[in-house]
């Protein structure tokens, strides 16, 4: 391969690779379901519901309700552009007017911090603290992740928004005025047209049941108790059964038979990342995709 060949296969690789990392945000269909934080059966459910053009820049729009009930106020506006994810914000009733405000900063690195701008505009000091970033493989593609802690969010304890995801508690967030409050929402479930994704950490939404299951079969989830620990729900009650774990490239990493009655599984020798969970039950197949933090 002469010189030319190489550069140019060079110049290739690292556009697919730049490509492979492309911003995901508002896919069409995108769905999130948040439990509702007070331990009731509640959730708050956000849609992505098409787009809108305000003064030259493409804005997404997300609406969201309670229990599939009547949309509620505020409609969210929203757009990524370059590394960062941003919220219209409308400050009319303070003398100002929209501005565009910093939900999650991905280009940034540890160390580095942002403040939503309601926060400055009234001398409330909440910043997000960039802990740590990286990426997941989901689904066969890489989503950026960050960690970040403020101090006026679940006690200044360290939590992660990964793109296209979301955070686990929030999609947005609270100003430092309601922060003090009890309300502690838990993604339960997000959806788009090419990925679904089930926290783990709460009652989730009934996908993934097998083409053999039973229609009326229990919704199966999985519950993380420590890091080298799952709960598996949904299972059948009697009969033993094996329960595969499978990486992105088809392969059965870990595949446990589980007893009459047994619910837990070990799962320290697993790396983080996303997992196809298949449950052979005699002629019955049930699966689910679930990502180990």
């Amino acid at each position: 391969m002469d010189t030319d060949m190489r550069n140019l296969h060079a110049l290739l690789s690292s556009l697919l690779a730049l490509a492979s990392f492309a911003q995901q945000w508002c896919v069409p269909g995108a769905t999130w379901h948040y439990s509702d934080g007070w331990g009731s059966d509640h959730y708050t459910k956000y849609v992505y519901t098409g787009d809108t053009l305000i003064e030259g820049v493409v804005g997404n729009i997300i609406r969201f309700n309670v229990s599939d009930g009547p949309w509620i106020y505020p409609t969210y506006v929203t757009r990524a552009e370059d590394d960062v994810i941003y919220r219209l914000q409308d400050f009319s009733d303070m003398g100002g007017g929209p501005q565009w405000d910093t939900i999650i900063w991905f280009g940034a690195d540890p160390g580095d911090h942002w403040d939503q701008l309601q926060l400055g505009d009234f001398g409330c000091s909440c910043p997000f603290n960039v802990v740590d970033t990286g990426h997941v493989e989901f689904g066969g593609q890489w989503l950026r992740s960050i960690d970040v802690s403020n101090p006026c969010f679940k006690g200044g304890s360290q939590y992660r928004y990964i793109e296209r995801i979301g955070s686990e508690f929030g999609l947005f967030f609270d100003d430092c005025w309601g922060s003090g409050f009890f309300f502690d929402p838990t993604l339960r479930c997000f959806s788009d047209e090419g990925m679904d994704y089930t926290s783990g950490l709460t009652p989730s939404c009934d996908w993934g049941v097998g083409m053999n299951a039973e229609s009326d079969a229990a919704p199966m989830t999985i519950h993380l108790l420590n890091a080298g620990t799952i709960l598996v729900e949904g299972l059948p009650r009697t009969g033993s059964m094996e329960v595969q774990f499978i990486d992105a490239a088809g392969r059965i990493l870990l595949a446990p038979r589980l007893p009459p009655g047994e619910r837990t599984i070990a799962v320290g020798g697993l790396a983080s990342g996303c997992y196809i969970v298949r449950v052979l039950d005699g002629p019955n197949i049930r699966t689910m995709r679930w990502l180990k933090p």
